[in-house]
């Protein structure tokens, strides 16, 4: 048997960022009971997984350890000779007897566990999960304040939409990003380098140029990275979709591949392709890429102006993307229905009538149970 140190060894870059993904959604509730079970298959697929789960789980419990710490006076600070070995927590309960006992300072390196407790923090896929809370302001604070180290210029935001709203958002730099419905995104600038993350949901993103700081996207195990450009990307449960409407952008399976990246003509690998306007990709969520291919990018960005275009789709992507927007919950009753190819534009305002007319149009009943749900299923032949 594994032990827990050896697991916590193994754990990819990939499995990391799928953990803080999932505990960020599971976080943020409103999860789907589809979505629920793909956590729970995600979980059980391998030991690691569960680690790796775990390891943010208990995160966060530290970083509410690590907010209720007093902060030290100049006297515990000169006599930092604290070796790390135990929790910071019992520490402190300790060395407080040892003071009252003693009248003196314990002599212990403090700054030594503050550096080894947050420093999975500074991992890119741990940081996308603190993003925009107040324990993780605490914890940058403490960090910075009792390293050695220089104070990081980090600064992060994050945004997110409620069912069928709508937000645009203006960075510091000029850039736009406009966020669709029920969509997660968190933002870290930093003197070298502007990374988002899109946890989920869909965004367009117009980016003010800078050479000198790459704009770089995660979506699950994939990377988007662009110097400035217009570009959108829908993420899913199973993937996302990158359509580039202006510019140039790479997309990568790792982010090795985007270091060094300048424009140049279009090109391809096992690892990265480069996109001009007009070309989409698939990626899903282990950052393996799919064919590149030549689309109407108005088409894919529509939604910004309320219409949801689908061109030979399946009804189970077209459900997840409405359900998005619609007042009643749309529910596929068999998987006969979501197999079914649909092509045609939909009102965001007018899906009710959409499904109106959806059983006019293809072999589908459509049955109201109630004012929040709506059933779809195969029409007996």
């Amino acid at each position: 048997m594994k032990t827990e140190q050896a697991l916590e060894t193994e754990i990819s870059p990939q499995v990391d960022a799928e953990a803080n993904e999932w505990f960020l959604r599971i976080r943020a509730g409103g999860l789907s009971e589809q979505e629920l079970s793909a956590w729970r298959l995600w979980l059980e697929k391998d030991p690691v997984c569960e680690n790796a789960f775990n390891q943010v789980e208990a995160l966060w419990r530290d970083l509410d350890d690590v907010s209720e710490i007093p902060f030290p006076d100049d006297r515990a600070l000169q006599a930092d000779l604290y070796d790390g070995e135990e929790s910071v927590s019992h520490w402190l309960q300790s060395s407080r007897g040892e003071v009252a006992a003693s009248g003196s300072s314990p002599d212990r390196s403090l700054s030594k566990r503050f550096s080894r407790v947050l420093s999975p923090l500074f991992r890119p896929a741990s940081l996308w999960a603190m993003a925009g809370t107040a324990s993780m302001a605490v914890a940058v604070l403490v960090f910075v304040v009792m390293s050695d180290a220089p104070a990081p210029t980090l600064k992060l935001e994050s945004y997110q939409t409620a069912h069928a709203e709508h937000r645009q958002i203006t960075l510091r730099d000029g850039s736009e990003i406009e966020l669709g419905a029920e969509t997660i995104l968190t933002v870290s600038f930093s003197d070298g380098a502007r990374d988002v993350n899109l946890v989920r949901g869909e965004a367009y993103f117009l980016i003010t140029p800078d050479k000198s700081r790459p704009f770089t996207v995660q979506m699950g195990g994939a990377f988007v990275q662009v110097v400035g450009t217009e570009f959108n990307i829908d993420r899913d449960g199973l993937g996302s979709t990158v359509t580039v409407v202006e510019g140039h952008v790479r997309v990568a399976d790792e982010r090795k591949y985007l270091d060094g990246f300048r424009i140049s003509k279009a090109a391809a690998s096992q690892d990265f392709v480069e996109l001009l306007a007009g070309d989409q990709v698939g990626v899903d969520n282990s950052g393996a890429l799919g064919g590149v291919n030549k689309v109407d990018a108005d088409s894919a960005v529509a939604w910004r102006e309320g219409l949801l275009v689908f061109i030979n789709e399946s009804m189970e992507d077209v459900v997840s993307e409405l359900n998005r927007y619609s007042e009643r919950r749309i529910i596929l009753a068999n998987t006969s229905v979501g197999s079914i190819e649909f092509t045609g534009t939909v009102d965001k305002t007018r899906i009710n009538e959409w499904l109106t007319s959806l059983g006019k149009a293809y072999p589908i009943n459509v049955s109201v149970i109630d004012e929040k749900t709506v059933l779809l299923f195969s029409k007996k032949k």
